[in-house]
């Protein structure tokens, strides 16, 4: 028990108190999911390792593109990245194309410190500035990559279209986040973080 409580000391663990979720603070999104209403987060400097994918709506809409190499890269590419933040966190980087239809993708994990030496082959390392942060939390009935294309547009439309316009925060760089913690996915059930920098 000494051991316990001295642990808890040196590692001082931190414990979020989050008010309670009602009605009022949530709105359906997609076919099966909702959509919380937003917090303000500030995030550190991170660097992310993966692979860029060139993506387009078109595609994505006929084949559900970036579900598929989300799930192929935790399954072959998380394995060869060292010292990742978390072994079951995905995290994908949206970097934003003048065609809205079109999206430079890279999916990845979220590197523990600063690389020490190359990314694995055919990988890159992109480091991200401390910044403030809107977190939009999409949960569904669903495993978070069998979401469909129809599903995370409705989402982004619910963030892009309606929510960011409707407030006073702009982006603050040309691209967001996504995240997906695998060890609380199931198949009935899913979470989809969208993390979008704002001033």
């Amino acid at each position: 028990m000494a051991s316990l409580r001295g642990k808890c000391r040196a590692e001082r663990p931190f414990l979020p108190v989050t008010e309670r979720v009602g009605a009022a603070h949530l709105s359906s999104v997609g076919a099966d999911g909702v959509l919380l209403e937003p917090r303000l987060v500030v995030k550190p400097g991170t660097s992310i390792c993966g692979i860029r994918h060139w993506v387009t709506d078109s595609e994505n809409a006929e084949r559900n593109t970036v579900a598929a190499i989300a799930t192929d890269f935790c399954r072959n590419g998380m394995t060869r990245i060292r010292a990742p933040v978390y072994a079951k966190r995905y995290v994908g980087i949206v970097e934003h194309c003048p065609n809205p239809d079109e999206n430079w993708y890279i999916t990845g994990a979220e590197l523990r410190r600063k690389p020490e030496g190359p990314a694995p082959e055919g990988m890159e390392i992109i480091t991200l500035p401390h910044g403030r942060y809107r977190e939009f939390l999409h949960i569904s009935r669903v495993h978070p990559f069998r979401l469909t294309w129809n599903d995370v547009q409705d989402l982004y439309a619910s963030i892009f279209c309606e929510w960011m316009p409707s407030h006073r925060e702009e982006l603050s760089g040309q691209w967001h986040l996504e995240f997906v913690d695998l060890a609380s996915a199931r198949e009935d059930y899913g979470e989809f973080r969208v993390l979008v920098p704002v001033v």
